[in-house]
C-alpha cells in the first residue's frame, strides 16, 4: 500500500470513528475530499450534519465542508435549518447565518 492509500485509510478511520472528536472527523473528511475521495467525504459530512448528537456548531462546520465539495444547495439547506432553529444557541445561529450568507453570495 502506497502513502496515498495509507493516508486515505487512516483518514476514513478517523472520519468514521464516533469516538473521535467531531472537529477531527470533519477535518479528516475535508482531507479526503482534497485527496480526490469526494464521494466518501460527502457521505461522512452528510452523516455528521444529520446526526442529532452532533452540536449545531459542528453541523455548521460539516455543512460548510459540503459546500466546499460542491454540494452548495445541500449546504445552504442545512445551514438555513440551523440558523432558523430556536433551540440552537443564538451565538451559533449568528455564526451559521454568516456562513450561509457567504454561500449565498457565491
Amino acid at each position: 500500500m502506497g502513502e496515498r492509500e495509507t493516508a486515505i485509510t487512516v483518514l476514513i478511520a478517523v472520519a468514521e470513528d464516533p469516538a473521535a472528536r467531531t472537529d477531527h472527523r470533519i477535518r479528516a473528511a475535508g482531507a479526503l475530499g482534497r485527496l480526490g475521495e469526494r464521494e466518501t467525504a460527502i457521505s461522512i459530512l452528510t452523516n455528521l450534519c444529520q446526526d442529532p448528537a452532533v452540536s449545531a456548531y459542528h453541523r455548521t462546520e460539516a455543512a460548510e465542508g459540503l459546500g466546499g465539495l460542491g454540494e452548495r444547495e445541500t449546504a445552504i439547506s442545512i445551514l438555513t435549518n440551523i440558523a432558523q432553529d430556536p433551540s440552537v444557541d443564538a451565538v451559533c445561529r449568528r455564526i451559521t447565518a454568516g456562513v450561509l450568507e457567504r454561500f449565498r453570495e457565491r
